[in-house]
């Protein structure tokens, strides 16, 4: 149902999300501890994710059949010095474009599918840290182009290229986890990204 209101129709679209399996995630780790016994998992980390991965999957053993990174390149005014750093990031993502970048290889290496959209570089947001980046119907246009992304995947890695991206990535990040803090706190750009998400 659409609602014409742009924010409205993202948390109906959410909200009508499959929702995620417990039983399935208990399985996984309950399997997991017949195996390797309670908390002694080799997958270190990578246990927490194959429980939510079961979770979401609504089965156990959850599969990855189809895997896709997805890198979006734009432009934050965040970044004190726009056309500086653009130049930085133009050579890399001309090399990724061309099949010959780390990520390309990692991604072959994987059999995982790559795909970069474009996100306006050439026409960068206002400065997150003392304005809003969007309005309401940008930021679900954004959110709509984003969504080509997930399409045909059964799991989705998403990075960022540009001026000022890993900043607002930090920022949207920390807003979502309020844990990440404390993961991301030797980046260089952590305290301007909490003044942006605060």
């Amino acid at each position: 149902m659409v609602s014409g209101l742009p924010f409205e129709d993202v948390r109906n679209l959410t909200d009508n999300a499959p929702p995620f399996d417990e039983n399935a995630a208990a399985r996984f780790k309950a399997r997991e501890t017949d195996l390797f016994g309670e908390g002694r998992s080799p997958l270190g980390a990578l246990s927490d994710f194959g429980g939510f991965l079961s979770g979401v999957q609504g089965k156990h053993p959850p599969s990855v059949l189809a895997p896709v990174m997805c890198v979006f390149v734009g432009a934050n005014g965040v970044c004190p010095d726009l056309e500086t750093e653009m130049s930085q990031y133009e050579e890399k993502i001309k090399i990724a474009r061309e099949g010959d970048g780390a990520l390309n290889q990692l991604c072959g290496a994987i059999g995982a599918g790559l795909k970069m959209f474009e996100t306006g570089a050439d026409y960068p947001t206002p400065d997150i840290t003392t304005n809003a980046a969007l309005t309401e119907k940008e930021c679900v246009a954004a959110l709509a182009y984003g969504m080509e992304a997930a399409q045909d995947c059964d799991l989705l890695g998403l990075a960022a290229e540009g001026a000022g991206t890993e900043i607002a990535a930090l920022a949207l990040l920390s807003a979502l986890h309020p844990e990440f803090d404390a993961y991301a706190a030797a980046s260089p750009h952590i305290e301007t990204a909490k003044t942006a998400r605060d």
